[in-house]
């Protein structure tokens, strides 16, 4: 793996780039995580995988600070990962 300095990438890149990020039951862990990718101009499509804690809320709190880069999706039911990344791939 390289070096953080080594890896560069365009504004424009990072405007183009869509992350997915899946998440069950992260209210505690997936706030920093977002708003570090969201920091560096990626877009950002969140999949709530029928979470039942407050990880919803938390993606649409930090949605409302990054409204023109964060998409939000979201499972009624617990459909796992694969299934997640797939609702993300779709979006796109």
């Amino acid at each position: 793996m390289t070096a953080k300095s080594e890896f560069k990438v365009s504004m424009e890149d990072r405007k183009q780039t869509y992350v997915i990020i899946p998440a069950y039951n992260e209210e505690t862990r997936v706030r920093p995580v977002i708003e570090a990718i969201a920091d560096m101009g990626f877009k950002i499509i969140l999949v709530n995988d029928g979470s039942s804690d407050g990880t919803l809320d938390v993606l649409k709190d930090v949605q409302m600070k990054y409204p023109e880069n964060i998409f939000i999706y979201s499972h009624v039911i617990n459909r796992g990962v694969g299934l997640a990344m797939q609702t993300g791939f779709e979006a796109v």
